[in-house]
C-alpha cells in the first residue's frame, strides 16, 4: 500500500501565496500594456487646455505603461537567471 503524501499548513499557504504573486502579476502587466496603447482624444476645436490635458494625460499613460512592462520583463529576465545558476 502506498504511503499517502501529507502536505503541511505551511506549504499550502506558501502555494497559496505563489498563486496569489502570479495573478497579480499578470493583471499588472496587462494594466501596464493597456495603459501604454490608451490614447485619450479630444476634438479640434476643444480649448487650449483640453489639448494640454490630453497631451498630459497621454504622456502619462505611455510612461507608467513603459515603465510597468520593462519592470515585469527585467524582473523575468532576473528570475530565469537566477533559476539556471547552479
Amino acid at each position: 500500500m502506498k504511503k499517502k503524501k501529507t502536505i503541511s499548513v505551511a506549504q499550502h499557504l506558501g502555494k497559496g501565496l505563489a498563486y496569489i504573486q502570479d495573478t497579480t502579476d499578470i493583471m499588472v502587466m496587462w494594466g501596464a500594456k493597456k495603459l501604454k496603447d490608451t490614447e485619450v482624444s479630444c476634438k479640434k476645436d476643444a480649448p487650449k487646455a483640453a489639448h494640454l490635458f490630453k497631451r498630459t494625460t497621454n504622456a502619462t499613460f505611455k510612461f507608467f505603461g513603459e515603465f510597468g512592462e520593462s519592470f515585469y520583463k527585467e524582473y523575468e529576465r532576473l528570475k530565469k537567471q537566477r533559476n539556471t545558476k547552479p
